[in-house]
């Protein structure tokens, strides 16, 4: 009798929860979205809404075919590190995400053909004897010089100074930082030298300092491409409701619940809302409900700019000499720069990802701006880190659940990576699901 109770008691208690489980709204199924609706639907009642046809934002791996096999390549999202990207490793291991390491090494070329210099010099045991020439080795002292000064300047996490603000403060040339220094970081954002320059410091440093401090130079890929591990992530989900294609057209406000409205003509009442999209889309959907005017005009602030990438063949886009090849290849041209991606265990013909915002080419190529051998050509949004791009971060982070409207994604905690939106989806679980058993494996030791 008394197991019988207890059954009833325990069964009763489930209920109960079930019963008033919030009903929670995610809007965006990129990282930051996936994971969110992973740690709450054991607690709550989850929708996602995803306006593409498939999950995971910019992590998304495409496969292409190269001397008639199957590749995979990643169209956005790439790779991550031991150190800086604990969260998500945490992630990955949970779901025993095959994983392989290599050792990023830079070529940084002019696309004149006269100059060249690979970065680091010393790795894997061998040396990089182009890096040794005395104008080489003057540019490595004051990359040094600025990595070191970097390392301090990240601890402040100072977000308001521009990196032509805090580049001018260092005893750096200014032929190395307007030839090296910010070409160099602008092909990584796939903006202009310019433009970089009125970045924020702490966003672009950031990167760079990683790029140096990792043990050993040792990043890790996916095996198989960063679809795996959504895949997985949404192979796991067992209460929520994930709906592709579906576009959220208009957001009310009934008496403290919200009503979303979907381009499938679907309507569905929430006690929360998780905005896991850009600001911009956030910002949008906030413009319909006249309460958060101004949070709407908030959002507005943070700008992105177009990028367009390709996946193809051509050696065009490459260092002239093969030798120099390595797997970040960035060409300058005296006025912009870009970055070609190359690994060379992905196939025996050769395939590269490369960022077209600005045709950088060598001067006597008088070919097509598109690379041949054109496997996909993809175009993302990313935001402009700037002052305004952090300021709002800061405001949002003290609005969190406000009249339950909750915000996720790279934009709202610390750098724009992919670690960045998991820790954001960490941040809304440990305030709405708190005791979330899949919460405590992201936060295990």
């Amino acid at each position: 009798m008394k197991k019988i109770l207890s059954v009833i008691l325990l069964a009763s208690i489930f209920l109960f929860r079930t019963a008033f489980a919030d009903r929670v709204a995610i809007i965006g199924g990129g990282a930051s979205g996936l994971v969110t609706a992973w740690l709450l639907e054991q607690n709550h009642d989850v929708t996602l809404y995803e306006a593409q046809g498939r999950l995971g934002g910019h992590a998304n791996s495409i496969e292409v075919n190269v001397d008639g096999s199957p590749v995979v390549i990643e169209a956005g999202a790439e790779f991550f590190n031991e150190t800086f990207y604990p969260h998500f490793l945490k992630l990955l291991r949970h779901f025993n995400i095959p994983l392989k390491t290599f050792t990023l090494v830079s070529t940084f070329y002019t696309t004149n053909g006269d100059d060249v210099i690979i970065l680091p010099p010393y790795h894997n045991s061998s040396v990089e004897w182009k890096s040794l020439t005395p104008s080489n080795l003057c540019r490595s002292v004051q990359l040094k010089i600025v990595i070191d000064n970097s390392r301090k300047f990240l601890e402040s996490h100072d977000t308001n100074p521009t990196l032509q603000e805090f580049a001018d403060s260092l005893t750096v040339s200014k032929g190395f930082k307007t030839s090296v220094l910010y070409p160099l970081l602008a092909a990584a954002w796939g903006v202009s030298p310019d433009d970089i320059q009125d970045a924020s410091a702490y966003n672009t440093l950031k990167y760079i300092v990683e790029g140096n401090d990792v043990s050993g130079y040792q990043w890790y890929e996916v095996t198989g491409g960063l679809k795996k591990y959504i895949e997985a992530v949404r192979a796991s989900l067992q209460k929520t409701e994930v709906k592709l294609n579906a576009r959220v057209k208009l957001i009310s406000n009934n008496n403290g619940h919200y009503t979303i409205l979907a381009e499938d003509d679907s309507v569905k009442e929430y006690d929360h809302i998780v905005f896991a999209t850009d600001a911009n889309v956030a910002s949008y959907l906030l413009s319909t409900m006249s309460e958060t005017a101004d949070l709407s005009v908030l959002l507005g602030k943070i700008k992105y700019y177009d990028t367009k990438i390709a996946i193809h063949g051509d050696t065009r886009f490459m260092p002239p000499n093969r030798d120099d090849w390595r797997i970040v290849n960035v060409r300058y041209d005296g006025t912009h720069s870009a970055t070609t991606m190359y690994k060379q265990w992905k196939s025996k013909t050769p395939i590269f990802k490369t960022w077209l915002t600005y045709d950088v080419r060598p001067p006597k190529d008088t070919g097509s701006a598109l690379p041949s051998n054109l496997y996909a050509l993809i175009n993302y949004k990313h935001p402009t880190t700037d002052r305004n791009y952090f300021e709002v971060q800061k405001v949002i982070e003290r609005l969190q659940g406000n009249n339950n409207l909750w915000f996720a994604g790279m934009w709202t905690y610390d750098n724009d990576s992919h670690e960045s939106a998991i820790i954001s989806a960490i941040k809304i679980a440990e305030r709405l699901a708190p005791n979330s058993e899949r919460l405590k494996i992201l936060h295990s030791s």
